[in-house]
């Protein structure tokens, strides 16, 4: 695994553990807009997580494919 891609999952992990520990908090909380925020922000990480490695490992292999 790159180091690049390994920083970007990282990255991605940290804030959905993030977005778990909003969750809990919004949960006791019980505001509405925390729930819309938390609804909305949940896919956007999932997603993150799957496609910023994709992304960050295509922007690494393409200098090297260049370079052949």
């Amino acid at each position: 695994m790159k180091k690049s891609t390994r920083n970007a999952l990282i990255i991605c992990i940290s804030l959905l553990i993030l977005n778990i520990v909003l969750f809990v908090i919004f949960l006791y909380t019980e505001i509405l807009t925390a729930y819309i925020f938390t609804i909305i922000l949940f896919p956007l990480i999932i997603c993150a997580t799957i496609f910023v490695p994709i992304i960050v490992d295509k922007n690494t292999t393409i200098p090297k494919e260049q370079n052949q």
